[in-house]
């Protein structure tokens, strides 16, 4: 399920900053369950089992990319490639997309920027480290 992939593949970033209690391995079925009637949310699996999935949500011209997750036993297979491109695709009548990660998950920053995102925003988060804001305009 949604849930237990996307708790799977931010145990990765939450080992990284050491803290576990990152928004996304705090979340719910009842809070997904919400989002879903705001935002689309979109599934890639593999062999009828769920790989990998992603959110996003509309915010007039803009849309924010959320909660990107890959299944650690699919990455390094070009799933979080085609789920962003799939979320690009969904929203391509938005002039901007945008998403945010933290300044030491080097594997996401290479990807998004693989994707032409580019740096718009950084802030201190927690007094403990950098969350990297990047864009691409669509149009």
């Amino acid at each position: 399920d949604i849930l237990s992939i996307q708790k799977k593949a931010f145990t990765v970033q939450a080992e990284i900053y050491n803290d576990f209690e990152l928004p996304p391995m705090q979340e719910t079925y009842e809070m997904i369950k919400e989002d879903l009637s705001t935002n689309t949310v979109l599934v890639a699996e593999i062999n009828n089992q769920i790989a990998g999935s992603i959110r996003v949500l509309p915010e007039g011209d803009s849309a924010e990319i959320r909660r990107l997750s890959v299944d650690p036993k699919f990455q390094r297979k070009g799933i979080a490639t085609k789920l962003m491109k799939a979320a690009e695709e969904k929203t391509k009548d938005h002039e901007r997309l945008w998403l945010f990660t933290g300044s030491k998950s080097y594997d996401n920053l290479k990807l998004y920027r693989k994707l032409n995102y580019k740096l718009y925003n950084q802030i201190l988060y927690k007094n403990r480290y950098i969350l990297v804001y990047l864009e691409k305009y669509m149009r």
